[in-house]
């Protein structure tokens, strides 16, 4: 198992810049934030792919083939699915609550007000915890590859810091630790099942059928989401994703924190 996360830093002119670069693990998601130093939040940054995605794949419709548009999916916070991966809110939504600026719209929905932030996501790759992708295989070199380059991403974070001290503060997110860390350690965040979806079908350590997975016929969610790490096999719970939004915030898993009042 690769015991270093990757990411990827995106490039802008930094001074007088905020910078906030984040990472995952394996899956290679990217994301950032520029903001100028000592403003007060306007809006919120595009952070890209499904965990932080709020409905671009839904702004023409619900497309019947992804099931993520049908019930259970948004039954936690908005009551009906917005096309989140998730039984509601995910990591961006609980970014812009702290920040007190609204919930970033989907780029492509019509009326969108880019003055507040929008959300450019539409989903790709999934995101799980890596013990997930090692029972299918992965090749070790690709998660050789994965340590090389965050090896070589921390080295160059730490002469930005060096170079840019006085005029950007360069974060650092992790996603990869917060989630390994809610695997070894469920009762710590609440958790009574960790492998297990919460929807989805078919019982057994994982509860996943791919012929009823979450959303579809035959599939049925749990009475509670929080007891859950995993909502549907491949995307986290609400509760996961506040959890995770709270190590950005406060630590351990944003170097620096992200700065909030």
């Amino acid at each position: 198992m690769a015991h270093q996360t990757n990411g990827y830093l995106q490039s802008y002119s930094l001074d007088p810049y905020v910078v906030l670069t984040h990472s995952y693990g394996l899956q290679g998601a990217f994301g950032y934030w520029v903001q100028p130093m000592g403003d007060e939040a306007g809006g919120m940054p595009p952070f890209p792919k499904k965990i932080t995605g709020t409905g671009n794949l839904c702004t023409s419709g619900k497309p019947t083939a992804i099931t993520f548009t049908q019930p259970p999916y948004g039954e936690t916070y908005f009551g009906t699915p917005t096309c989140r991966c998730s039984d509601d809110r995910v990591i961006v939504d609980f970014l812009s609550t702290k920040f007190g600026v609204p919930f970033l719209p989907p780029s492509k929905a019509n009326g969108t007000d880019f003055k507040q932030g929008a959300n450019m996501a539409i989903t790709g790759a999934p995101a799980m915890d890596a013990p997930f992708f090692r029972g299918l295989s992965l090749s070790d070199k690709c998660n050789d590859l994965s340590t090389f380059h965050n090896n070589l991403l921390q080295a160059k974070i730490a002469r930005l810091r060096k170079r840019y001290a006085r005029a950007a503060r360069i974060m650092y997110a992790e996603f990869y630790s917060a989630v390994y860390d809610m695997v070894q350690n469920p009762k710590k965040y609440g958790f009574n099942a960790v492998f297990e979806a919460c929807c989805g079908s078919g019982g057994g350590k994982y509860n996943y059928a791919n012929s009823a997975r979450c959303g579809m016929q035959g599939a049925t969610a749990c009475a509670n989401p929080a007891d859950h790490l995993s909502w549907d096999s491949i995307h986290l719970t609400e509760a996961a994703y506040k959890h995770i939004t709270d190590g950005w915030l406060n630590g351990p898993y944003c170097s620096p924190p992200i700065p909030h009042t």
